[in-house]
């Protein structure tokens, strides 16, 4: 997923991936099941900056912030139609 998107971001989802394929192949003979799980779109200012990569993409294809994050919700078939809101761990 990676262009424009955070580092930090695109390479943890990246080896989240990749350790689960190497799992699944080390265990997966041995009957062990491997699932990974990765957030998808999260409401954060990644996608609310005004000034920012995906802001960028929105004026590319000639929309707005707003409807350009609608549309990407929708692309990627958001099963809930809008993005997940984050909530601040507090222990």
């Amino acid at each position: 997923m990676p262009g424009g998107l955070p580092v930090a971001m695109t390479s943890a989802k990246a080896a989240l991936t990749a350790l689960g394929k190497s799992l699944a192949e080390e265990f997966g003979p041995r009957g062990v099941r491997v699932n990974t799980v990765s957030p998808g779109l999260v409401r954060t200012s990644v996608y609310q900056n005004p000034d920012g990569q995906v802001s960028r993409w929105a004026a590319a294809a000639g929309m707005g912030l707003a409807e350009f994050v609608q549309q990407m919700v929708t692309a990627q078939n958001v099963t809930t139609g809008r993005m997940a809101e984050p909530k601040k761990w507090r222990p």
